[in-house]
């Protein structure tokens, strides 16, 4: 599976930019990079519903029909396996990332140098934007939880993108908008004191934004009880109390909410 990850292959990726870019601009990237990689008909087809997906999910099914396809058509497919780096906190940026399938971890080191997970992100996510504006490093890392499919716009093909649009700045500030804005929900969630209101207030979040999962929220207790920074044990009595108040349902590694206003009093209670 060819990513063009990592410093051994810079010279493949610029290789293969720089033979797709007329192809990219002109809305046909799948004939370009597709021919790069094996099973070329299985990627083809994945590609064209991950592109119909994150149409109609998330940030890109806000924008303006031809900022959508615009976006859409500079994009290419890239697939990680459970526990895959994507990218790390200092990385230099190499693009924009759009996600419809599986599940990401967001990572940050905290001051005792050990990484905590902060965020499950949904399928719709779109990342990246900030470091490759601002010509800085990753502020974050970001990592497979399951297997994951998606979409990337490599740097060089979003700058002349932009360049060639300059009205599509304004669709990007418009994704650093959405990820400030729940990452200041998370900040506010995570000052919440109680495992009960914390756990309750992480689901609601979860709920809302896993519309596409038909409720089920795909995350075990061991990472939920990290992301919102309570022990296992913590987090088992806590879920026990939901499941017994009908507010939530469990499965094999995953949740759901039954009733969003027996877990709203809970989170004001």
């Amino acid at each position: 599976m060819d990513r063009f990850r990592g410093t051994a292959n810079v010279g493949i990726h610029a290789v293969v930019v720089a033979r797709c870019r007329p192809l990219y601009l002109q809305g046909s990237v799948e004939t370009c990079h597709l021919m790069e990689m094996p099973d070329k008909e299985r990627k083809l087809r994945l590609l064209e519903e991950t592109r119909a997906f994150l149409r109609e999910t998330g940030w890109l099914s806000e924008r303006a029909p031809y900022a959508r396809e615009r976006i859409l058509a500079a994009t290419r497919l890239v697939e990680f396996d459970a526990g895959e780096t994507v990218y790390l906190m200092g990385d230099p940026s190499d693009g924009v990332y759009g996600f419809a399938r599986g599940g990401l971890q967001i990572q940050l080191p905290g001051d005792d140098g050990q990484v905590v997970a902060i965020h499950r992100t949904e399928p719709g996510f779109w990342v990246g934007e900030s470091a490759l504006f601002a010509e800085g490093e990753r502020l974050i890392s970001l990592i497979a939880g399951q297997s994951t499919v998606g979409l990337h716009i490599p740097q060089v093909i979003l700058l002349e993108l932009v360049a060639a649009t300059p009205s599509l700045y304004g669709d990007f500030f418009a994704l650093s908008h959405r990820n400030l804005e729940t990452a200041l929900r998370l900040l506010g969630n995570m000052a919440v004191a109680g495992a009960d209101r914390r756990l309750a207030l992480r689901l609601l979040h979860y709920e809302e934004i896993n519309a596409a999962s038909g409720g089920w929220i795909a995350l075990g207790q061991a990472e939920l009880a990290e992301l919102i920074a309570v022990s296992l044990p913590t987090l088992q009595r806590a879920m026990r109390r939901f499941v017994a108040a009908g507010a939530v349902e469990q499965g094999y590694g995953r949740v759901r909410v039954l009733d969003r206003q027996r877990l709203l009093a809970i989170s004001v209670d």
